[in-house]
């Protein structure tokens, strides 16, 4: 995934991070740690490829419609693509085939990167050694929303707290968190191609949902893609909160 600012991924030393959980807590907990790294790592990797995916299947059908302009994107230009690519004798990427291909790579880098949530409060559970200070914490059903209750009972969590509530409380990962559960539960969050001349744009715009009790607005489909960079940067910076926490340890030897 193309990231704006990526220092934030160079800055997180998981090589320190793993030497400094096997020195204070011995091999199997580091073993487990890093364990749940690589997948987050991996899943990241996955997220990366449907992303690209999406973005360039949508625009390769767009391009494939001749266009006299030369212009891609803008309202009309997606308008006259839409018309054309209907027309029985045009040859050109089908519309319909590339819109259900964009939204099923859409779909699959959501829900990737939903899921590094997981991971990642698996990774916090044995760094953080909540298995002896949490023992209630039951591992099969860990999410970051444990990881952060139980780092508000301590002060020596505190690295943590901050990036956990700006990540959780993020428009991006509470749309994230809405649009993944809802297209694994309940039902698909559809798109229509639509164009806009208020915007001066066009593409995949996704509908409104409803879940849980919230209401979520429409969203053209980049947009989502675009977001996804965000919460994958703020996953970061919740592991940057366990450098910071090991860090005085690695000072104090």
């Amino acid at each position: 995934m193309q990231l704006e600012g990526g220092t934030e991924v160079a800055t997180w030393d998981i090589k320190n991070l793993t030497e400094q959980v096997e020195a204070q807590h011995g091999k199997t907990i580091a073993e487990h740690f890093h364990s749940a790294i690589q997948s987050f790592g991996w899943k990241h990797y996955i997220a990366s490829y449907h992303k690209e995916e999406a973005e360039r299947i949508f625009r390769e059908a767009l391009e494939s419609v001749p266009n006299q302009d030369g212009r891609y994107g803008d309202a009309r230009s997606v308008l006259h693509a839409m018309f054309a690519s209907w027309l029985p004798d045009q040859d050109t990427v089908p519309f319909k085939l590339a819109k259900v291909q964009t939204e099923a790579h859409t779909i699959a880098a959501a829900q990737s990167i939903h899921s590094m949530g997981d991971i990642l409060a698996n990774a916090c559970y044995w760094a953080m050694r909540l298995d002896q200070s949490h023992p209630e914490v039951d591992l099969k059903r860990l999410t970051l929303r444990c990881i952060q209750k139980c780092a508000q009972t301590s002060a020596d969590f505190s690295h943590l707290n901050q990036p956990i509530n700006v990540l959780l409380d993020s428009r991006e990962w509470k749309y994230l968190n809405a649009f993944v559960n809802r297209t694994k539960h309940v039902s698909l969050v559809f798109g229509l191609l639509q164009a806009s001349f208020d915007e001066d744009r066009g593409g995949i715009k996704l509908k409104s949902f409803e879940y849980k009790g919230e209401r979520y607005d429409k969203k053209w489909i980049d947009g989502l893609l675009n977001e996804l960079s965000v919460a994958y940067r703020s996953l970061c910076d919740v592991g940057l909160g366990l450098n910071r926490f090991y860090s005085p340890i690695k000072n104090n030897t």
